[in-house]
């Protein structure tokens, strides 16, 4: 993936790919303009960069649109360079519980 100014256009696809998950459909082109100011042939070049790294695989369906086919979570997660995600489990083992 070359040059920087891909780079949005590749987190705005990650992240929807992400979210709305495999056989979905993405939003269109339209969409992508007015949310993001991303045009046609960028967001082209960020669908082709996400393929090539097997982060997100598209198919075309005509007027229906372009659904998800298969979404690599973690390679979408490093391409969209989205920060890593923390969590706080709780302890194994039993739990106990007091109550007055």
């Amino acid at each position: 993936m070359s040059g920087h100014r891909l780079q949005p256009a590749v987190t705005a696809i990650a992240v929807e790919a992400l979210s709305r998950g495999e056989g979905a459909a993405l939003p269109t082109n339209v969409e992508f303009l007015s949310r993001h100011g991303l045009g046609a042939g960028t967001m082209q070049r960020a669908l082709a960069a996400l393929r090539a790294s097997d982060a997100v695989v598209t198919s075309s369906r005509g007027h229906l649109g372009r659904f998800i086919e298969r979404v690599g979570v973690a390679q979408c997660w490093q391409l969209a360079a989205l920060p890593p995600v923390r969590m706080l489990l709780p302890p194994g083992g039993p739990q106990e519980i007091d109550a007055l």
